[in-house]
């Protein structure tokens, strides 16, 4: 044990250290991050809250063409739905892939810290 007034600790697994030095490049090799749940709840909101225009826009398009295929318009009508269905599908897929390759970075930016 190293005395407490001197000793440098990791954040990640709390060992503590006499140098400076030794505990950065144990951090560095440190795989035991903490992370608080206000941390992970402020993650998540912005999170939603940066999706929640793109989930609105694929909501309303899927409505949209929900209500030109539902309607008795005629065919030429049901074609405009048929193209608010892809459009909003496309979407979707975009927001997931989005979602994930975010997801990834941010695992990637937390392990190199």
């Amino acid at each position: 044990m190293v005395d407490n007034e001197t000793a440098w600790k990791c954040e990640g697994c709390g060992l503590e250290f006499e140098l400076e030095v030794e505990a950065l490049e144990h951090e560095k090799k440190c795989f035991q991050v903490n992370v608080s749940i206000d941390e992970a709840i402020t993650y998540g909101f912005n999170m939603f809250k940066g999706i929640s225009k793109y989930i609105i826009l694929f909501i309303l398009l899927i409505i949209v063409g929900f209500y030109t295929l539902a309607g008795e318009f005629g065919s030429k009508l049901a074609i405009f739905g048929i193209l608010f269905f892809i459009a909003g599908s496309i979407i979707i897929f975009i927001l997931f892939i989005s979602l994930k390759y975010k997801i990834w970075v941010d695992i990637l930016a937390r392990s190199r810290k």
